[in-house]
């Protein structure tokens, strides 16, 4: 009787566990196939957003498959319309083959299937894949997108249940009912763990792709038909001074001027784009309809403001520049024509004239100068592989002698500190001398008579650093921020009897910049004003030679 139960025990156990783990085999399966589909189908999602807002450039294509080169486990290729490879996730030395998945791709989508079982050409194992329909990005070129993932995980768990099925069998001819039940709890807690490894591979993607749009460098946002944010990035948040007690959508500005066209998606389910300035800065805002969800809606906010005032300030330069060149020879213009017609009384006064026509001639060729000068500087962005070196003593004699007349001529004294020392630079010398001259011409300017201009030189960590301090006329708190603008002169009441371009302190920022140095300014008005100059220098590497 005992062996009767024990084998009938033995029988049930195996009936039992060969039921369990075929049918636990097919769920999890079952359900591990459904999981992967949904993320591929997210991540599909995702990669269309970003191919229909691409160009048509290598580069661009690259990018898009980049971004998800990160998921170890997802495999995202991106196809030309006619089934060839063009860039992929994980290697794109895929892009060298030539052979079409076009019949692959057609039977996917006139099936209808959900997913489709192939074995990966590289690393040779089965993967679940699907397609995406054709995309056409913004230069209308057509694409579709393949996303795969690899069974490993899946397959591993299935060897271990099989194996673990095998044991219980064997075990169970010794011993019966307890092994059976020792290593049927046994199994429950593989499972168990199965699942637990499930759920945090689970979450390891969804926090991957978290950190992708992140760290994006345009504004996301999730929008539900009800005018509610379901999600936000941080940039998109910056943006729009976001707060989590107020996820409603009339309670942001830039969304109520963004309504138009949210709304047209919404009910047209119909991708939209559009400029808008907002608060000093221009975005290109686009909308794209949720696929398969008409109740959402994603916001793009790409922040094109350095562009914009780029081709602003082209365009005021331009005409800053044409007035600037207009002014002086219609002077030069009109005198001449009253010259040539004789309008003067005596040879005194036709000599005024002449002097007004060579003053206006060389105010006109210094503007020139500034402007070659200007233009020069900024089509030469690369630094100098040469070492400059210049002594201090004589680049500050050659500022004396520079500025000699100017100072005596309002009774300005020039106080120079500094070292005897020789300074090695990575450009060309005649640069600083451009750079103090402008400054130091300034700073005359526009003391008064009979006052003191205080120029500092020292070394500190191998930082030339700079000073012109002089106790002129200062500058007003507003004009400290616009003295590096092109054409910009402060103090109009004082600018009108000075000679000046507007052009020497641009010319100065823009070196600066060039040279990775920095420049700073204090002023105070009818107190003065000091300038100081950061400029990296190298150490001595070489001795001099004559």
């Amino acid at each position: 009787m005992k062996n009767h139960f024990l084998i009938i025990s033995f029988i049930l156990i195996f009936l039992t566990s060969s039921i369990v783990g075929i049918t636990s085999n097919i769920l999890i399966r079952d359900m591990h196939e459904k999981e992967i589909h949904n993320s591929l189908v997210n991540t599909a999602y995702v990669a269309k957003s970003f191919l229909e807002n691409s160009d048509s450039s290598s580069a661009s294509i690259f990018k898009v498959a980049a971004i998800f080169g990160k998921n170890n486990n997802q495999r995202l290729t991106i196809y030309s319309s006619d089934g060839v490879a063009v860039a992929d996730s994980k290697n794109n030395s895929i892009i060298l083959s030539k052979k079409s998945i076009l019949y692959e791709y057609d039977s996917f989508i006139k099936n209808r299937k959900k997913f489709i079982l192939s074995k990966d050409f590289e690393e040779g194992k089965i993967v679940i894949k699907i397609y995406t329909e054709i995309i056409s990005n913004k230069n209308e070129k057509k694409y579709f997108i393949g996303v795969s993932e690899n069974l490993e995980s899946f397959n591993y768990f299935q060897k271990n249940i099989f194996f673990i099925l095998l044991v219980s069998i064997l075990i169970s001819l010794l011993i019966a009912i307890p092994c059976s039940i020792f290593f049927n709890n046994k199994e429950i807690k593989i499972i168990k763990k199965t699942f637990d490894s499930m759920e945090k591979e689970l979450d390891d993607r969804t926090h991957n792709l978290e950190t992708i749009i992140e760290n994006m460098s345009e504004g996301l946002i999730l929008l539900s038909s009800n005018k509610l944010i379901i999600d936000i990035n941080s940039f998109a948040k910056s943006i729009l001074n976001f707060s989590k007690s107020s996820l409603f959508f009339y309670d942001y500005k830039i969304l109520k001027e963004l309504e138009e066209i949210i709304e047209v998606s919404f009910n047209q389910t119909k991708n939209m784009s559009v400029e808008l300035e907002f608060e000093n800065h221009f975005y290109k805002c686009s909308t794209f309809c949720v696929e398969g969800n008409n109740s959402r809606v994603i916001l793009m906010l790409e922040d094109i403001s350095k562009a914009k005032k780029l081709d602003i300030s082209k365009k005021e330069f331009v005409s800053n520049a044409s007035h600037e060149l207009k002014t002086p020879l219609t002077i030069i213009s009109g005198f001449l024509e009253t010259i040539m017609l004789k309008n003067y009384k005596d040879e005194k006064q036709l000599f005024y004239y002449l002097d007004i026509v060579q003053n206006e001639v060389n105010r006109l060729k210094k503007l020139v100068t500034n402007l070659l000068s200007l233009s020069t500087i900024e089509n030469n962005y690369m630094k100098s592989n040469k070492i400059a070196v210049f002594k201090t003593d004589e680049f500050i004699l050659k500022l004396k002698r520079t500025f000699e007349f100017l100072s005596q001529e309002k009774n300005i004294k020039l106080n120079f500190n500094y070292k005897n020392e020789s300074i090695y630079v990575l450009f060309p010398k005649e640069w600083l001398e451009i750079i103090i001259s402008n400054i130091l011409d300034n700073a005359i300017k526009y003391s008064a008579e009979n006052k003191n201009v205080n120029i500092n030189l020292d070394i500190i960590h191998n930082t030339l650093i700079i000073e012109v301090q002089d106790f002129g006329i200062g500058i007003e708190k507003e004009d400290l921020t616009k003295i590096f603008e092109r054409f910009y002169r402060g103090d109009k009441s004082h600018s009108s009897t000075i000679e000046g371009t507007g052009l020497g302190l641009s010319i100065v920022k823009h070196m600066i910049d060039i040279i990775e140095g920095e420049i700073t300014v204090r002023s105070k008005t009818n107190e003065g004003t000091t300038f100081s100059i950061y400029i990296p220098i190298i150490e001595k590497i070489l001795e001099e030679t004559d």
